[in-house]
């Protein structure tokens, strides 16, 4: 053949594709042994953020990629009658509809963002789960993912 004949021929996209998603017998496993994922190396190891990520998305229903996109403007503390344990807002910039969304933490939520403020306070704009290298800029999903698979492994779960 000389040309493609379906060349013209509109490819259907789903825009709501069925994801896999994880039991909770699954997520039990990994969460036992989030907190040995290590980052860095030699003297400068220490305990990666994976636990808060991974707690974070899992009280929000939230992708990793909105929860890693969080800042520290993005989290309101104060305690209202509609907030009972504060606020979270997700940009819209980090959510596959373009769309805002504030959500009030659920205690689960709060005790999370209050371990990342406890280990790492910020201020403003600074991203709540930063890059390693470069801590002014936001942590990448590729490695939030990289240390989901050393989770999997550390739990002898399959991927």
């Amino acid at each position: 053949m000389r040309e493609n004949p379906i060349e013209t021929c509109p490819i259907p996209r789903e825009t709501n594709p069925r994801r896999p998603w994880a039991s909770v017998e699954r997520y039990l496993k990994l969460r036992a042994v989030t907190d040995d994922v290590m980052m860095g190396k030699g003297k400068n190891e220490r305990r990666s953020f994976l636990t808060e990520i991974f707690d974070l998305s899992n009280a929000t229903g939230r992708r990793i990629s909105a929860v890693l996109g969080l800042r520290y403007a993005d989290l309101s503390l104060e305690r209202t009658p509609d907030t009972l344990h504060g606020a979270l807002t997700f940009r819209a910039s980090h959510d596959k509809r373009q769309t805002r969304h504030v959500i009030a933490m659920n205690p689960t939520a709060r005790a999370t963002i209050d371990r990342v403020l406890a280990e790492r306070p910020g201020i403003g704009d600074a991203p709540a789960f930063p890059a390693p290298q470069d801590p002014t800029k936001p942590m990448s999903a590729d490695l939030a993912d990289k240390w989901l698979r050393k989770a999997e492994s550390l739990a002898g779960v399959t991927p």
